[in-house]
Formats: structure tokens, sequence, C-alpha cells
């Protein structure tokens, strides 16, 4: 789809020097910020409707680390016992005031 862009002075500046320096059409760059953008924004509405679709649901918050263990999550050894790990093998424990926000805010 055709389409017409302004950019800024300074924008179409910077676009310029980078099509430049690296030897790609500033089209190719543009395409590209447009990709990320649309990736990220349709990410963030996702979220949003799951986090409101969970406040209808009136089903009731909690830790992380427990629908973790729910879900067949891992499972580390530590001083205090056998503890819920996150993915990258840290536990994040939530902040006593933050246990309250619903699910998705944390």
């Amino acid at each position: 789809m055709p389409m017409s862009i302004r950019f800024s002075p300074e924008e179409e500046a910077r676009l310029e020097t980078l099509a430049n320096s690296t030897g790609r059409p500033t089209s190719f760059y543009v395409r590209q910020a447009v990709h990320t953008y649309l990736v990220e924004i349709e990410e963030a509405y996702w979220q949003d409707e799951a986090v409101r679709d969970w406040e209808k649901s009136g089903k009731p918050s909690r830790p992380a680390e427990e629908l973790w263990v729910e879900l067949g999550g891992l499972r580390r050894q530590s001083r205090w016992g056998t503890v819920p790990a996150s993915i990258d093998g840290q536990v994040r424990r939530t902040p006593p005031a933050h246990r309250d926000t619903p699910a998705g805010c944390r």
C-alpha cells in the first residue's frame, strides 16, 4: 500500500544517515519501524484486554509464582526448601503493598 509520511527535518536526516551508513534504503528502516511498533502496540492492547477480562471474571488475584507452580512450572532448591522458580530461574516476590493489585498489573 503506497503511503506518504512526513518526517521532521531531524527525523529525515537521521533516517538518511542510517541508510547511508548501512547501504540499505530508507524504506527498509521505515517498514522495520512500523513493523516493530505494530508488534508492540498489538501486544499492549492484548495485555490490556486480558487484564480487563480477568477483572470481569471476579477471580481472586495471587502471586505469579503460585500460578507458575500450578501450571507445572519449574521448581528449584534453596536454603528454605523447594521453591517455585520463574522462567529465568529467579524467584520473584511481590512486595506486600502490591499483592492486592489486579493480575497483569504487577
